[in-house]
């Protein structure tokens, strides 16, 4: 497990984590946005009052995801989820858990895994590819059939290690329609970057363009590319 003593913990993390969305929607603060169609009006909202034709500044909208599939106790709890709001999954986070392999640790799917993917599929819900380690992802892409999104991933062949995509993986994502988020933590933007010792000053804007450019170089266009979560 990589960051519970069980699912079980998890699962109770997770709900005390939906439980603070829940209070700050019903402060005004943030809105729920659970279907294309609140994520468009939303939107509009937005761009209304940022061109000042609208006086009183809307909430934050969000999609409720998951980042590690650990709170979810078993695969058919997948409706449950869907019920209280969630929208998107990213099965892997660091190291392994009971569903696959992430971040730094190597393996595919298990078999909870594989029927979680297909659960998700079931009830519409969308694949966020990141985290998953190189097995896990390659498995989870020939088992999943909906939408797939990397919500914050850079490119391993401007810095290397397994937290960043490679060229053939963004590839494969392009080819499944998914938008990938660049990722703004400073060792994934630069190739030798340290913690603690590198100044942070040292990576810019400019390093963080060097990724997105790669990925739309790659696709053949800027559709494919966004800023990460």
């Amino acid at each position: 497990l990589s960051f519970y003593q069980s699912r079980e913990s998890a699962y109770g993390a997770a709900y005390g984590q939906l439980a603070y969305y829940r209070a700050m929607v019903a402060k005004g603060v943030l809105l729920d946005l659970p279907t294309g169609a609140a994520v468009e009006a939303h939107c509009q909202r937005w761009q209304l009052y940022l061109a000042g034709e609208a006086t009183e500044q809307p909430p934050i909208g969000y999609i409720l995801s998951m980042e590690g599939a650990p709170p979810i106790l078993y695969p058919e709890q997948v409706d449950e989820w869907f019920a209280a709001g969630l929208r998107i999954v990213g099965p892997a986070h660091y190291g392994p858990n009971e569903y696959c392999h992430g971040t730094g640790s190597v393996g595919g799917l298990s078999s909870d895994g594989q029927q979680l993917l297909r659960e998700m599929d079931r009830g519409g819900l969308l694949l966020d590819a990141t985290h998953l380690a190189d097995d896990s992802f390659w498995e989870a892409l020939d088992i999943f059939q909906g939408p797939v999104l990397a919500s914050h991933h850079n490119c391993r062949t401007l810095v290397p290690g397994d937290r960043q995509l490679t060229d053939e993986q963004i590839q494969a994502l392009v080819a499944r329609g998914a938008v990938i988020g660049a990722a703004f933590d400073n060792w994934m933007i630069i190739p030798g970057f340290k913690k603690y010792v590198t100044p942070p000053d040292d990576v810019s804007m400019n390093d963080i363009v060097t990724h997105i450019d790669h990925v739309c170089q790659l696709a053949g266009s800027a559709r494919h590319s966004g800023i990460g979560t």
